[in-house]
């Protein structure tokens, strides 16, 4: 098991004069990390995913963590894959 980890807690509200953020202290999540799919292969090495999940921690968290808050994390590869495949077919039309 993990050590807790804090993690920034920002408060998004709007109003008449814009957009406003509010910092909070910090979430405190504990991260627990399962190997899955493992798979011994015929080479001696040894493959697997990682499943990571995370578990808050109220008493050592500076906030909150009302049951309406949402967490958005995005997900960096699928983004990273769409942007090349766009890329890709942006230079392609150029070329022709």
């Amino acid at each position: 098991m993990d050590e807790p980890t804090n993690l920034p807690y920002y408060h998004v509200s709007t109003s008449k004069h814009g957009l406003h953020l509010e910092y909070n202290r910090g979430l405190c999540c504990r991260k627990y990390t399962e190997k899955v799919n493992v798979v011994f292969n015929s080479n001696g090495t040894v493959s697997y995913q990682e499943k990571n999940s995370f578990t808050y921690v109220p008493e050592r968290s500076g906030g909150h963590w009302p049951s309406q808050d949402y967490l958005t994390v995005p997900n960096i590869p699928l983004l990273v894959s769409q942007l090349s495949y766009v890329l890709f077919f942006f230079f392609e039309m150029n070329e022709k």
